[in-house]
């Protein structure tokens, strides 16, 4: 035989004393080896052959052993058991997800499987026959482990799945001596039968070997890899926009890489909101699709390096962010829930050394000091960085600035590299025509809001641009899906509503409204016209891993809502374009299940339930409304400014009252639980245990409140502002009044006075129109921001009466009949009763809706310049001082048909459009 693939795979890795120091792979010849795309592995056949015939062996390696691939995959989550000494204090997997410390955790871990893999590789070269130049044993010195690049097409326009990984069972493999058929160990892991004994969950607890989109849910199951490529492929302009979108609008690291909800984020997207969407199209129902078993797919590892490389080539163009304090949101097996971790935090269970010290977010930053690197940040500037990404992903972004066609022939040194690579020089793509490369367009995007325990499992949320099939199973390969989201979660997930935590993703749509704009169906240039397309053709469904669908109105706090942003055109391959503000575009998703109403903030918790455990340690101490320099500057306003200054700074003492309010009501909830279970009455323990829940509603109820009046507080200040800005007008007219005044006693005869008075007059124009504006503003936004504030107040009210109704119905439940010493107390009968009474009162709060009548305004006349549209008067207050004032778009037509197939298609129509 060519090589002996049986060999004992111990040796050097058999467990020594201490720790196993993870390393990574040694740098040969002074030059750190670059990871390669798996395509491009494979044109180097002495690496790929001893890729394969090392992963083959890992594979098989005793189980006993703590760097075994079974050992090493079990990290990840089942089965839950210690790794390398490392003690666990919760059942789950050691991983870190919803996270600031997510992305950071993984690289650790793909070094260590990187670093047990590079061995096995130097042995298997050194077991080849014939290999008499050597070639195979110095490949065999700067071999990293391969990622899959999901984001990139194939040169050859084939499948974004490539055939090595889902292709047949078994592999040939070609070496001096001959060929050699073995089992191909990327298409799927084969358990020992003891393994599965470790597992308690059906049902991987009967299959044998890693499944991707099983054919059943039983152990007879098959891998569907042709529908797993199908889906990939149908979704991966999705996430390629989404890669690049990450590198261009998310400077900042908190809000890059996990996908646990922070209020008042700029994005709802993040690496790992990205990441889940792969993971869930990969497993659908098998091991990749669930957080306690991905990692024993042999694709985990690949489509984990690719996570990494994103990460590092964020760093690269975001060298000044990285990780912040934070607390976990739902912790691990090594870090409790609500911990405070920062960039110091051991990355548990990963140890740098034998003595049992940790790696951290701050020793793993360096990529290099790991031993590896990759091609488009090796030895690259920050321009030839972007050059790079350009290169490879420009055609799937909304404005296509990079030619496929002309990067094949490009003499750039920088991008050489990667369109030798393979993945992109002469891929057949739909050329888009784009705007002028010095120009503004905007993007469109879906915003998607969830609870990650919503449905206590993984589950999909497919958006959609057109009609659509009505059966679930179509929906992940239908013509008309934009992309299909993942939540990725542990096999079960309980419900807690009062823990729950929110995550969020984002699905682009401006490719998607681009090809529809060339088929004639919309302007983009009218945005008006375009928000009228969207609210008649954006659709969203929900589904399980199982392809079933769930109704939108079942998914706790679903928010889909849409944002755009004006973005600043590249003007060159070696430079990103300049995103803007993303804004929502309220009224496309109003009134439909799941989608954002008018009435909802997209930054602000509309869950009571929700926990907001990822907020900053600054927040879950203290009141959110904290000392600033702005506080200095009262007695530096204008005299009218001060008065609303104060009137603004009372009302801040006055939220941090209700937040303090809502901290104490939760406190006492759990005070009132714990006592109840301390009496030892089962009825008491039942019933207070109960009354805490709905105290901590009532305490929520109190945060939401001190939420909204923030917003109130807001508003108020955009008349502050306004204010502010109208002074100086006012300054330089009486400025330029006094200075006549002056001259007129002292010099009457001084030429200055007419040129004085000519000023004089620009300047009472000037500050007319700035009077007027200030009027116009403040009239609307003292109405706004009272209707804010009067509608919090009654939704405060109605909320706290319907809770405290339940909690009656709850205290009723409480048999008080008094006893005689002796007689012993009956069983509590109500249990059933009391969870029904939560529920009902859960299902209440979700279904309240506002019983106001709505304040009248007339402001929508306003335009930009805060005065009516047919004022041409030039504008002295900057809009987006006083919070703009956009003209509201044209009454909308009824919707047109945009797609019709020859099946039965889905057309869901808004309410606004069911009329006669």
């Amino acid at each position: 035989a060519p090589v002996n693939n049986n060999q004992d795979t111990q040796g050097k890795f058999r467990r020594q004393a201490g720790s196993f120091a993870i390393t990574g792979a040694p740098v040969i010849h002074g030059q750190i080896p670059q990871r390669l795309e798996i395509r491009q592995l494979r044109k180097n056949q002495p690496q790929w052959n001893l890729y394969l015939l090392a992963l083959n062996r890992f594979e098989q390696m005793d189980h006993s052993d703590v760097r075994s691939y079974y050992q090493l995959s079990g990290i990840h989550g089942r089965p839950f058991t210690e790794w390398d000494g490392v003690p666990m204090i919760q059942d789950m997997g050691y991983c870190s997800h919803t996270s600031n410390l997510f992305a950071t955790w993984h690289r650790p871990y793909i070094v260590a499987f990187e670093q047990v893999l590079y061995g096995i590789v130097q042995e298997v070269a050194t077991s080849i026959a014939n290999d008499t130049n050597g070639e195979y044993k110095e490949a065999a010195l700067t071999f990293r482990h391969p990622y899959w690049d999901w984001a990139a097409p194939a040169s050859d326009g084939g499948p974004v799945l490539p055939a090595p990984i889902s292709g047949s069972a078994y592999i040939v493999v070609h070496l001096p001596n001959g060929s050699l058929t073995i089992s191909n160990p990327l298409y799927q892991y084969n358990f020992h039968s003891s393994d599965l004994s470790s597992f308690p969950d059906p049902p991987f607890n009967e299959w044998k070997e890693t499944l991707r989109y099983p054919s059943a849910r039983k152990a007879s199951a098959s891998s569907q890899n042709k529908l797993v490529g199908q889906q990939i492929t149908q979704s991966q302009d999705s996430y390629a926009q989404r890669f690049v979108n990450l590198l261009q609008a998310y400077p900042r690291f908190a809000n890059f890489s996990s996908s646990a909800w922070t209020p008042n984020s700029p994005g709802y997207d993040s690496l790992e909101s990205l990441h889940n969407q792969i993971h869930g199209l990969i497993g659908n129902g098998g091991h990749m699709a669930v957080i306690d078993y991905a990692g024993f797919d042999p694709l985990f590892w690949l489509h984990h390096a690719n996570v990494d490389r994103l990460l590092a080539i964020w760093q690269a163009l975001h060298p000044n962010s990285y990780v912040e304090p934070s607390n976990e949101p739902i912790g691990s097996a090594a870090i409790a829930q609500g911990t405070l971790t920062d960039v110091n935090t051991p990355l548990k269970p990963f140890h740098n050394d034998s003595n049992g010290n940790f790696w951290t977010s701050a020793t793993v930053a360096d990529i290099t000091s790991l031993g590896y690197s990759y091609p488009e940040i090796q030895g690259k500037s920050v321009s030839q960085i972007k050059a790079a990404v350009n290169a490879l992903y420009a055609s799937s972004s909304g404005v296509t600035i990079a030619r496929r066609g002309d990067i094949q022939g490009h003499d750039d040194p920088n991008v050489a590299p990667i369109v030798a690579a393979g993945l992109s020089s002469d891929a057949p793509v739909e050329i888009l025509p784009s705007p002028p490369a010095t120009g503004n367009y905007t993007e469109w995007l879906t915003n998607i809001r969830v609870a990650k325990d919503a449905l206590e499992q993984t589950f999909f949320i497919h958006i959609f641009l057109g009609d659509f099939n009505p059966d679930p199973k179509t929906w992940s390969m239908e013509r008309n899906l934009v992309g299909t989201h993942a939540i990725m979660t542990p096999y079960v997930m309980k419900r807690d509503p009062l823990q729950s935590t929110i995550v969020t993703g984002q699905i682009p749509l401006t490719r998607t409204l681009r090809a529809d704009e060339q088929r004639g169906l919309l302007d983009m240039k009218d945005e008006g016209k375009t928000k009228d397309y969207l609210t008649r053709h954006l659709h969203w469904r929900v589904t399980t891993m199982d392809d079933k669908e769930v109704p939108r109105d079942k998914v706790p706090d679903l928010k889909i809502s849409v944002v755009a942003a004006n973005v600043q055109a590249a003007d060159a391959d070696d430079v990103f374009p300049v995103w803007g503000e993303l804004k929502v575009q309220h009224g496309i998703t109003n009134g439909r299940p799941g989608g954002l109403g008018n009435e909802d903030d997209a930054n602000r918790s509309l869950s009571v339930r929700s926990k907001k455990s990822h907020d900053s340690p600054a927040e879950k101490s203290g009141p959110k409304h904290r000392f600033t320099m702005a506080s200095l500057r009262g007695i530096q306003q204008p005299e009218l400014s001060k008065k609303l200054f104060k009137i603004i700074k009372s009302e801040n003492h006055a939220i941090g009252a209700y937040e303090s309010a809502s901290r104490e009501r939760i406190s006492i909830a759990s005070q009132i639980s714990d006592w109840g279970e301390a009496t030892g009455d089962d009825s008491i323990s039942d019933v207070s245990d109960k009354i805490g829940v709905l105290l901590s509603e009532m305490g929520e109820q109190e945060d939401l409140f001190a939420q909204n009046l923030e917003d109130y507080r807001s508003v108020l200040k955009q008349i502050r502002n306004t204010e502010s800005s109208v002074q100086p007008s006012r300054d330089q007219k009486a400025k330029i009044t006094d200075e006549i005044q002056r001259l007129k006693y002292k010099e009457p005869q001084s030429t200055k006075l007419v040129q004085l008075e000519q000023e004089l007059v620009r300047a009472e124009a000037q500050n007319l129109v700035a009077e007027a504006q200030l009027t116009n503003i403040t009239r609307q936004k003292l109405k706004e921001a009272y209707d804010i504030h009067s509608a919090a107040v009654i939704e405060r009210a109605e909320k706290q009466i319907l809770l405290s109704r339940h909690m009656r119905r709850l205290i009723q439940l409480l048999d008080d009949t008094p006893v005689v010493p002796g007689d012993v107390r009956p069983a509590f009968e109500h249990s059933a009763q009391a969870r029904q009474i939560l529920n009902d009162a859960e299902d209440d709060l979700r279904e309240w809706q506002p019983s106001m009548d709505p304040i009248p305004s007339s402001a929508a006349e306003m335009g930009t310049n805060l005065m009516p549209p047919s004022t041409t008067a030039g504008s002295t207050v900057d809009p987006s001082v006083a919070g703009g004032g956009d003209d509201v778009p044209a009454q909308l037509e009824p919707p047109e048909q945009r797609d019709v197939s020859g099946s039965t298609m889905v057309q869901e129509t808004p309410a606004e459009y069911q009329r006669q």
